[in-house]
């Protein structure tokens, strides 16, 4: 009896320690677990247009900046609310065919904020350091703020064209996790407009093509809060 009693009790006591320890490792990771994130980004957007090729024309990249706010809501989706800060620009006079058009857009400061989802097609991993290394595709919409201004001689009215164009996105990135916390992602973002008018030429050039921009660049990311 005393031989049962004994059993019993051991094993009432490693049953009570692997709940423990199971229930800790849970409460554990929840803690550590963020539930949002801020980045700032840094690099080039690449305009396409009436004033460039259909290639790209690398030559013709800008410098922008930005800001943006993530929420997890899963492993594999997040959401972005984020603005970016860059500039396009474009010359017929870098391209033999068009010299003699003459049109020229200056670099002209470009704004625009996107509201944006992630999915990260092998889950996310937001703090765990052994595997660090994620893959996540980008689609959203976006709205883009301008005032461009042309040069050149324009046939008929000149076109004065400037506010705001809306426009979608579609790109990646692959995301690599420095810290618990902290981590660095290289971005590719495509993101047509509805517009033709955000390089300030429309009816003089190709009225049937609406204008993009390409943004490229580095993402730095702290993780916030905890559930």
């Amino acid at each position: 009896m005393y031989k049962s009693f004994t059993l019993t009790l051991l094993f009432s006591v490693f049953s009570f320690a692997v709940l423990q320890a199971q229930f800790t490792d849970i409460s554990n990771t929840a803690i550590k677990e963020p539930t949002s994130a801020l980045s700032l980004m840094v690099g080039l957007t690449n305009y396409q247009g009436d004033l460039i090729e259909p290639t790209f024309d690398f030559g013709e990249s800008n410098f922008a900046f930005g800001l943006r706010y993530s929420k997890y809501f899963s492993e594999k989706l997040t959401g972005n609310l984020g603005v970016l800060f860059g500039g396009i620009s474009g010359s017929d006079a870098d391209y033999d065919a068009r010299v003699a058009r003459g049109f020229e857009l200056e670099k002209t400061s470009l704004v625009n904020v996107a509201l944006s989802g992630d999915y990260y097609i092998l889950g996310q991993n937001r703090y765990r350091k052994d595997e660090n290394t994620a893959i996540y595709l980008n689609a959203g919409i976006n709205l883009s703020f301008i005032d461009p201004e042309p040069t050149g001689i324009l046939d008929g009215s000149e076109e004065d064209f400037g506010g705001s164009a809306f426009g979608v996105q579609i790109g990646g990135g692959l995301k690599q996790h420095l810290s618990e916390r902290l981590s660095l992602a290289a971005e590719l973002s495509f993101r047509p407009t509805f517009s033709d008018e955000i390089d300030g030429i429309s009816k003089n050039g190709n009225p049937d093509n609406n204008d993009t921009f390409v943004w490229i660049g580095l993402a730095a990311t702290y993780q916030l809060g905890e559930k």
